[in-house]
This record gives C-alpha cells, structure tokens and sequence, in this order.
C-alpha cells in the first residue's frame, strides 16, 4: 500500500492519519471522559449540564483563538527558515497536551489542557 510513496509523501499521509484521530477524539471520546471527570457530587464536582455548557464554552474559546492566532501562525510560518521548526513545536506540544490530558485528575486542569491542546494542533 504504501510501495510506491515517497518519504514526504508518507509523512504527510502518517500526519494526516494523526490528525484524523484527534479530531475522532475530540468529537467521541475526550467529551465523554470530561464529563466523567466533572459530574458528581464531590467537592469540585459539577452537574452535567454545566459540564456541558463548560465543555462547549471550551471549544467556542478554542475557534475564536485560532480564529485570531490563525493569519498569525501562517505568516510565522510562512518563513522559510521556520516552516519546519514551527510545524514541529506544534505538534510536540500538541502531543504533549494529549498525553498530559490523560493524566488530568481535575476536570478545570483537563479543560484547559484540551484548550491549550487544540490551539496547538491547529495553529500547525
């Protein structure tokens, strides 16, 4: 299958595939495990619409940020001497906000690193 490709040409398939299970991430799983994290009846805890609601001003945040970041990120990285390096540092802090995100014992710490997560991956 993948025979005839390129290096770069593999890359950007393996990149698309990551990409693609992010965002089947974002849209399945991660509302559900946030939603875990944040109902319930102990201190800290919240009910389940302000979960929702919470969750949704999230990704509301989340557009409007890379609405503006967006022409800026592009022009950085328009450069030709930091295409790369801006790719890469994107990408490694997205990961890295990924694998922290599992790790997130309170519902405030994991919305945020959701928040900074998908900035990242979309300002690539």
């Amino acid at each position: 299958m993948f025979k005839n490709l390129t290096k770069k040409e593999r890359a950007w398939v393996l990149y698309d595939v990551g990409n693609s299970a992010f965002t089947m991430l974002a849209c399945s799983l991660i509302p559900i495990f946030f939603k875990a994290l944040a109902i319930g009846d102990a201190p800290g805890q919240i009910t389940g619409d302000r979960a929702t609601a919470y969750y949704s001003i999230a990704i509301s945040v989340v557009t409007v940020v890379v609405a503006i970041l967006g022409p800026i990120c592009g022009a950085i990285a328009d450069h030709k001497d930091r295409k790369k390096i801006f790719f890469q540092t994107c990408v490694a802090l997205g990961v890295i906000g990924c694998i922290l995100n599992g790790f997130a014992s309170s519902w405030v710490i994991f919305i945020i690193l959701f928040v900074l997560t998908k900035i990242f991956i979309l300002c690539r």
